[in-house]
């Protein structure tokens, strides 16, 4: 950016009207008064120019998660073998068994590889083993992401992250600590313990990115 003519001469005439200075020097000292505004003024447009590209990064970011996700929905049914497996019962929770819980576990893992967001490592516990076992627990699973992975912001997650998912506590989310333990687990929001696969693939997928959630389920 550069000052306007006027101004300079506005500066120059506003000088002349001390007599005692020689017009060279009020000269010189225009000319350091316009450089010092010109620097601001070219140290703001590249602040500008900074914060338009930080924004328009986070709108691609935001718009490649809605298109890849939403995308991913005909693309998974269309895909993917129909699994022999019963629907989750919605009532009582911990009735499920292991083969409903996978097969819902499944189809979330499923929109999240057609987003580009395969877990790095998925563990569901075996719970009809355990409660023959005669230990008593409920469906449950783990989900966890490398740092490394192209769709982890590293600064958010610089240990990778994690999603916890239970017929109890629902889906939560935390980032994981050096040495493979995770910070507080949060809510990731999803409307209940069984949300839509697509809307859980979603969510996951802002978190992941370092995005901030919409205020309420989508």
């Amino acid at each position: 950016m550069t000052t306007p003519p006027d101004l300079r001469e506005r500066l120059i005439a506003a000088l002349d009207a001390d007599a005692m200075r020689p017009r060279g020097e009020k000269q010189g000292l225009v000319n350091v008064m316009l450089a010092v505004v010109e620097a601001d003024l070219a140290a703001r447009d590249a602040e500008n120019a900074r914060l338009r590209a930080e924004v328009q990064a986070q709108g691609e970011a935001l718009l490649r998660c809605r298109t890849l996700l939403a995308s991913a929905a005909g693309i998974v049914l269309a895909a993917r073998t129909p699994r022999a497996a019963p629907t989750p019962p919605r009532t009582p929770m911990t009735t499920m068994t292991t083969d409903q819980a996978e097969a819902y576990l499944y189809d979330v893992e499923d929109f999240l590889t057609a987003g580009g967001l395969r877990p790095t490592d998925v563990d569901i516990r075996d719970c009809d083993e355990l409660a023959d076992d005669g230990i008593s627990t409920v469906p449950s699973a783990v989900l966890t992401w490398r740092p490394e992975h192209p769709l982890v912001d590293a600064d958010t997650h610089p240990h990778g992250l994690l999603v916890a998912w239970s017929t109890e506590t629902g889906w939560q989310y935390a980032s994981l600590r050096e040495g493979g333990s995770n910070e507080q687990l949060q809510n990731l929001g999803c409307g209940g313990t069984l949300g839509a696969p697509a809307q859980v693939a979603l969510r996951i997928s802002y978190i992941a990115q370092g995005l901030r959630l919409p205020a309420n389920s989508l």
